[in-house]
């Protein structure tokens, strides 16, 4: 079930989505081009803030309408909550960094990847 603002957030999480080839690539190319890697690392890192963000709004606003999440849900929600702050917060760092150190903020954003495709992944399929 979902409600129209889930909708509509769900829409800005897909535009995030759809982007990151886009950035990945770019940061692929102008990786080694020197000082031009600082911009093309801060699109790919910025582009992950925002879907970082909108991935909290998605959780955000099934935590407070329980009629769209089951209660089986609920523990899961309060702990991808949490996992999110530390995505959005890295995120940002990284973002940051990749103004002054391209290969550090990009390493940042690889070592995340790991964290959520390992660490999330392994939490969602114990339960």
């Amino acid at each position: 079930m979902a409600d129209r603002e889930l909708l509509f957030i769900n829409l800005g999480l897909l535009l995030g989505i759809v982007s990151i080839p886009f950035t990945t690539s770019l940061a692929a190319v102008w990786f080694n081009q020197g000082s031009n890697a600082k911009w093309a690392i801060g699109v790919y890192c910025a582009n992950w803030v925002y879907v970082s963000g909108f991935f909290m709004l998605t959780i955000h606003h099934l935590m407070g309408h329980e009629h769209l999440s089951s209660n089986a849900t609920g523990t899961t929600l309060k702990s991808l909550w949490r996992k999110g702050y530390i995505g959005i917060i890295a995120y940002l760092v990284a973002t940051i960094f990749a103004l002054f150190y391209p290969a550090i903020a990009f390493s940042i954003c690889l070592i995340l990847a790991a964290y959520y495709v390992f660490g999330v992944a392994e939490e969602v399929f114990a339960e």
